[in-house]
């Protein structure tokens, strides 16, 4: 661009000035004062339009995560009002308007977006486990043909709904979110499906098997629980570790006279010690019985959640994120970028 002579010009990029001009409209460079320190005091607005904008970001993206689990709905259309707040706190507190400050405040809008997305995913993984413990420790009547349509699963009388899924994850579910979201619907009427099958068998067992199997399902997870007190105690030594375990049950029909007695030994060892801690429960006083199965899902959702590694994480993090989420961001970052970067009639400083 071609400037006359006598045109003002702002002193620190060129840019052509209004005679009253104030700011230039280019750079945010003040002007027409005197004072030695201003360019330290426009560093230094920046800096403080850096610091507050990232602060804002980041609350902002926490009362997001908030929302979402306060109402249990995803509200995605939220993360619009994050790259406004801090568009709008880096368009107040620096008189800048140029390229910089509009990628500063995406930078600042996209930590919010990362902290609150975050959040929400950490919360529905702990929410997930927790749900999975109670479920687990806390044997409830309208729980039980859901626990029998799992053992008719594992048995192969009834479908896997959950084949198709962990297929996909295995292939790569950001490769084809549609697939994904297809399968996870016909996995939703399976185990309904599943479940009614199961429940139209228990509806033809007595009282008596009834009972039964509740106790079983009941009592059976603490069993497991005290055992793995003990192990982790040192209390009690496998005498066949888990890798030994699994290596024999490959190859259980070609077994050695020597690994078929150790096979065997272990069995008779652990349902010994099975047999002690499963009288050990049904002896339990009601009160007693209900602070142990707390303290099961206690130290079992702990230990669940502590052996989530961060890739496991990012694997969850996918399925949590779609297409959807990415429209909402970019509309935030926009947001962010044409209140931080562009100029209005009404700027005031």
């Amino acid at each position: 661009m071609i400037h006359r002579n006598d045109e003002p010009q702002c002193p620190q990029c060129g840019f052509p000035l209004a005679p009253d001009a104030r700011v230039c409209r280019n750079c945010g460079t003040l002007l027409n004062l005197k004072d030695s320190g201003t360019a330290l005091k426009t560093a230094g607005r920046f800096g403080l339009a850096v610091a507050i904008g990232l602060a804002i970001s980041l609350i902002c993206g926490m009362i997001w995560a908030a929302i979402v689990v306060v109402s249990n709905v995803e509200s995605s259309w939220l993360a619009i009002a994050i790259g406004v707040a801090t568009g709008f706190a880096v368009r107040k507190l620096t008189p800048e308007r140029s390229l910089r400050t509009g990628m500063v405040a995406i930078l600042l809008a996209l930590a919010g977006l990362a902290v609150g997305k975050i959040l929400t995913v950490e919360y529905q993984i702990r929410a997930s486990v927790r749900e999975e413990m109670q479920t687990r420790y806390f044997v409830k009547d309208d729980t039980l043909p859901a626990l029998l349509a799992n053992e008719l699963v594992k048995a192969g009388e009834l479908p896997d709904p959950d084949q198709k899924l962990n297929q996909l994850k295995a292939e790569g579910i950001d490769a084809d979110w549609a697939m994904y979201q297809q399968a996870e619907q016909e996995a939703k009427r399976q185990t309904a499906a599943n479940f009614d099958e199961a429940a139209n068998r228990m509806a033809n067992w007595t009282d008596e098997q009834r009972d039964e199997y509740r106790q079983f399902q009941q009592t059976q997870p603490l069993v497991f629980y005290l055992i793995g007190q003990k192990i982790t105690d040192g209390e009690y030594t496998p005498s066949l570790t888990k890798e030994e375990i699994d290596a024999f049950q490959a190859r259980a029909d070609d077994l050695s006279e020597e690994e078929y007695r150790q096979l065997s030994e272990y069995i008779q060892q652990y349902q010994t010690l099975y047999d002690e801690q499963w009288e050990q429960v049904i002896a339990l006083q009601p009160s007693d019985l209900d602070e142990l199965r707390s303290r099961a899902a206690r130290d079992d959702t702990a230990m669940r959640l502590a052996s989530y590694t961060l890739s496991d994480r990012l694997e969850i993090f996918k399925i949590f994120f779609s297409a959807h989420d990415l429209l909402w961001a970019a509309l935030a970052l926009i947001s962010a970028y044409q209140l931080a970067a562009r100029s209005g009639r009404n700027d005031e400083f």
